[in-house]
């Protein structure tokens, strides 16, 4: 007897959902995780800097530029392009080597890393504070912690361009020896940072 054979049928509609599935689990697993993105603009971000999270006038410009280039004002942006391995995380690229974790094994802000990634920047502010002054004490200028530092922000006249136009935000900037002054560094500091955190990009 003759029997016909039949090709197994495939709906083209099969593959389409597979493919959306698969594009929205990337999408979640990527997602920062503890909250939501956020990215600042310029003067928002100096805004907030000096009325909630009491940066100092003359910080609040250096703060600024330092974010812009570490991050684009980004508050999930992660970074992985360190040689040894690390990554950096939120605002200010804040490294897993050694300040947050996981996944790296970075304790000294006591604070996750994911934590750092989200909209609510209390947590990343306190963690740049800290950095800044264990820097403060090592080197006499706390911002040669973050490595676009010297590059683009260590002008303290140039620095002023990115808190301009910002209502509220006061252009006032102090040279890195009046800051150690105040800080109790003796004006001919000698710069004995250690290089290995520049080049983790903290």
């Amino acid at each position: 007897m003759y029997r016909e054979t039949t090709k197994e049928r495939r709906s083209p509609i099969m593959p389409a959902i597979r493919d959306i599935c698969l594009f929205f689990f990337v999408i979640i697993y990527s997602w920062p995780q503890g909250g939501h993105c956020k990215v600042y603009e310029r003067c928002e971000f100096a805004r907030e800097l000096k009325e909630v999270h009491d940066i100092p006038d003359d910080q609040v410009a250096t703060w600024v530029c330092i974010a812009q280039h570490e991050s684009q004002f980004n508050t999930s942006a992660v970074g992985h392009l360190n040689e040894d391995g690390s990554g950096d995380h939120g605002l200010f690229q804040i490294s897993d080597l050694y300040w947050c974790s996981p996944p790296g094994k970075g304790w000294v802000c006591g604070v996750s890393c994911a934590d750092l990634e989200d909209d609510d920047i209390k947590d990343d502010v306190v963690c740049a504070k800290r950095i800044y002054r264990q820097h403060q004490r090592m080197s006499g200028d706390g911002f040669t912690a973050w490595a676009v530092y010297g590059a683009h922000c260590a002008n303290k006249d140039g620095v002023v361009k990115y808190v301009e136009g910002c209502d509220g935000v006061l252009i006032k900037t102090k040279t890195v020896q009046e800051s150690a002054e105040k800080n109790g560094v003796a004006k001919t500091w000698k710069k004995q940072h250690s290089k290995h955190f520049s080049d983790s990009g903290i």
